[in-house]
């Protein structure tokens, strides 16, 4: 096999990979694997995240010093549940992020602090069922009470998922207790 035809079988095989990674994509179906950051649908306010050590919140956290480009990447693991010993609701507050489990509705939210125009900044990001399922857009409010956050889970049109419910800052996650 002369040089050029050497060339032309090495170049197809080439575009061949190129092909065939593109088409896989990141992994299995559309989705990829599922081990990335899962991205929320779009909502119908744009929102900018923003840092949750500057908000009202920041007394119950593990905040850096205000102003300081640590503030800015957020708090430090804090724990909140709407029980000490025993909880329904349990918030992992992180960085600028919260994971909320609502054992008895059935609920998980992941989100990110954020501001958009016209509302009061909010967790923003994505609710699924405990059992899995669909990710939908929600968004977590919460609101720093002497002792705890007020906080409450909507949909992605401002409709109540859950009731208002108090979580108090714990040491540890307690365990799920029993639903009513």
């Amino acid at each position: 096999m002369g040089m050029v035809a050497t060339w032309r079988v090495w170049i197809l095989r080439c575009c061949g990979l190129v092909l065939l990674a593109w088409l896989t994509g990141c992994g299995p179906g559309v989705g990829g694997t599922g081990t990335g950051a899962e991205q929320p649908p779009a909502t119908a306010a744009p929102a900018l995240l923003a840092p949750l050590c500057d908000s009202d919140l920041a007394p119950l956290l593990r905040c850096p010093a205000p102003g300081t480009v640590a503030a800015a990447l957020g708090t430090g693991l804090v724990w909140a549940a709407d029980g000490a010993s025993q909880r329904n609701a349990l918030a992992r507050i992180e960085g600028n992020a919260v994971d909320l489990e609502v054992a008895c509705a059935g609920l998980q939210f992941s989100g990110s602090w954020s501001q958009a125009t016209g509302q009061a900044a909010r967790f923003r990001g994505v609710v699924r069922g405990t059992a899995g399922g669909e990710a939908v857009a929600a968004s977590l409010t919460a609101q720093r009470v002497s002792t705890g956050l007020v906080v409450q889970l909507l949909d992605a049109q401002d409709r109540a998922l859950t009731g208002t419910f108090t979580l108090q800052v714990v040491p540890a996650s307690p365990p799920a207790g029993a639903c009513p």
